[in-house]
């Protein structure tokens, strides 16, 4: 299932993150993502994956607009997990987007960690058991 892709590299990035002096605000990151999207695939509501970003704290935010690559990391992710909701009219093709201006830069700074991006995105537009419209591959 993709969802346990996805689960999969935020733990590897999870493990990345404990070795960084910005250790809390990643991995609560991190597991503000996974609960919010196991609670999706579980059944739950979709709104703890809209929300996940008011959620985030000053240090994360700050991590994000500086463009760390873990925080890009984990942004990609978001992205890749709003995807998931693509059958909703408001979420189309947001998830996407998000990726695809986020994997330059990622790219660039730590290819790796687009990899891990690139993957999880894979996984999920592949997923053919999906409830969701279809969509075209992301080109990266």
């Amino acid at each position: 299932m993709p969802h346990s892709i996805v689960h999969s590299t935020l733990e590897t990035l999870r493990s990345e993150a404990s070795e960084t002096s910005n250790s809390k605000p990643y991995s609560d990151g991190i597991s503000g993502l996974q609960q919010a999207m196991e609670a999706y695939t579980e059944g739950g509501l979709f709104s703890g994956i809209m929300a996940w970003p008011s959620g985030l704290n000053e240090d994360m935010v700050r991590l994000i607009e500086i463009r760390e690559p873990l925080a890009l990391a984990m942004l990609g992710h978001y992205a890749v997990i709003i995807h998931m909701l693509r059958d909703r009219w408001w979420a189309r093709d947001t998830g996407k987007r998000l990726v695809q201006a986020i994997l330059p830069t990622l790219r660039a700074l730590r290819g790796d960690w687009a990899d891990l991006v690139q993957n999880a995105w894979s996984a999920v537009t592949d997923d053919r058991s999906s409830h969701n419209t279809p969509s075209s591959t992301l080109q990266a």
